[in-house]
């Protein structure tokens, strides 16, 4: 037999269901008192009690029937923007009285409450908000404002609601601002509202079964800018930055001679034509390949001081250089491994398949396992056989504890010129600094020196090896990264 607690507990958890409000039960208790102090001060006065409870009951049985006419409201959620990790995305609600409808009156909603079902991993930069009221607005409703700490709730389970409520009518809609600060798929669970009867003696509970998944990208905005900036300043047409170009180069195009451009790219016969100087313009080789190889082992899953993860910054890179390297007509393949391969996209490029790129690092997530580098090379000697430049986004702690890495990167290198990126560790350096004052402090300095020496140990082996190696800070890592690919593209070293 179920016992009383687990059976008010399903009944509670109901999606639709009217239940007293904390108003009735107050004056139920009063009108009880009333009547016991009533009755014992003068019994010939005790029937007032009775005559109290009778109309009050008429009053509540009155609500309850206009609370089962007025039905439930329909709850419609929409979002708009793109929801990339770490940037804000909006989340609307559109809310349709159904016993209104069918009345054509407009029925005012006290005390509205929603749970919009946001997932955890989501925060909010604006509370829900009233934004708009497409029939007639309730008196008092006005621009009020509803709690942002509401929590996302699934079936089964008491959602929770936030102060202070809302007062609405019939095709309000609501605006949230939230920022999601985790990559990969999120499920936002089904939308719960409270609102109280007409006279507010009950209290009316309604869920919207509308789940959504969403795939939260890395954020592809914020080193846009700076990418565009990037490939301007190194494929431009001027003196300094001609230099770069000594071995690449296919015709593109004449244009005008400009006064810091090489005289050795001067077009003789056009330039007798215009009777003004001009120039040949050459582009850099098109059609190349890079693979991007992202390690997603645990290490990859240490939280860094500005609360994104190695992985989150990595993807945020191998995005940046995807951009970039579709941008110049190259075409870019991802290997995401761990233990295994957890990601293969092949090489390919235009519009589609960036949008596969982004997608497939966004699903990218860190695994608790050790790293190996054999699921790398493995695919390299197989899908990947195509001469490429290799850029393997990892840590050094890695190569540490794995001895087939050195052997193994030397042989790939053969084929593949190969760039090893490595987040700097500037929070570690920062701990070098500072004052000694216990024996703690004294083991955890011995322990960072011993780290950062290692670091550089297995970068110097790299760098004999015929490996370049990128170290760089978190706000940093795009654009020496990027910088570094677009040096090797304008000398044709790739």
């Amino acid at each position: 037999m179920r016992s009383f607690r687990a059976s008010w507990s399903k009944w509670k958890s109901r999606a639709d269901r009217i239940i007293p409000s904390n108003r009735q039960i107050v004056v139920w208790l009063l009108l009880g008192l009333f009547s016991l102090e009533t009755g014992a001060v003068n019994p010939r006065f005790g029937w007032i009690g009775f005559v109290l409870f009778g109309v009050f009951a008429a009053l509540v049985l009155i609500d309850l029937s206009l609370a089962h006419k007025q039905g439930f409201p329909e709850v419609h959620r929409e979002f708009s923007g793109t929801p990339q990790n770490g940037l804000p995305m909006t989340v609307h609600l559109h809310v349709s009285f159904a016993g209104s409808k069918r009345s054509g009156r407009s029925t005012r909603l006290p005390m509205t409450q929603f749970d919009i079902g946001e997932p955890e991993t989501f925060r909010f930069i604006q509370a829900l908000t009233l934004n708009r009221v497409h029939d007639r607005q309730s008196h008092g409703s006005g621009q009020s404002q509803g709690s942002g700490q509401s929590h996302g709730s699934s079936q089964g389970q008491e959602p929770s609601f936030g102060e202070p409520s809302l007062s609405t009518s019939i095709g309000s809609a609501f605006t949230a601002e939230l920022s999601p600060t985790v990559r990969g798929p999120q499920e936002f669970a089904s939308t719960d509202c409270r609102f109280s009867s007409p006279v507010g003696m009950w209290t009316c509970m309604h869920r919207d079964d509308n789940k959504a998944q969403l795939l939260v990208l890395p954020d592809v905005t914020s080193w846009r800018d700076e990418v565009e900036s990037l490939m301007k300043t190194l494929f431009q047409e001027g003196r300094h930055v001609k230099r770069l170009a000594s071995g690449d180069t296919d015709f593109a195009y004449i244009s005008e001679y400009g006064i810091d451009d090489d005289l050795r790219t001067v077009n003789w016969a056009a330039t007798a034509r215009r009777t003004r100087l001009m120039k040949n313009v050459y582009e850099p080789e098109r059609g190349q390949h890079i693979i991007i190889a992202i390690d997603a082992s645990r290490y990859m899953a240490v939280e860094l001081p500005d609360g994104k993860t190695r992985l989150d910054h990595a993807v945020d890179c191998a995005s940046a250089l995807a951009h970039t390297a579709l941008r110049m007509g190259d075409s870019v393949g991802i290997i995401g491994f761990s233990d295994k391969v957890d990601l293969r996209i092949a090489p390919d490029n235009g519009k589609d398949h960036w949008r596969l790129v982004v997608d497939g690092l966004a699903r990218l997530q860190p695994q608790a396992v050790q790293g190996g580098y054999q699921a790398l090379f493995s695919s390299l000697a197989g899908q990947f056989r195509r001469r490429s430049l290799l850029i393997v986004l990892s840590e050094m702690e890695g190569l540490a504890t794995d001895a087939g890495f050195l052997p193994a990167i030397r042989a790939a290198k053969q084929q593949h010129p190969t760039i090893f990126v490595s987040i700097l560790p500037n929070h570690l350096h920062e701990l070098l600094e500072c004052a000694l004052r216990t024996e703690d402090d004294v083991a955890e300095w011995a322990a960072v020196e011993w780290l950062l020496e290692e670091r550089d140990e297995l970068k110097s082996v790299l760098h004999r090896g015929g490996v370049e190696v990128i170290e760089a800070p978190p706000n940093q890592l795009v654009t020496k990264v990027v910088t570094s690919y677009l040096r090797k593209k304008r000398r044709g070293s790739l």
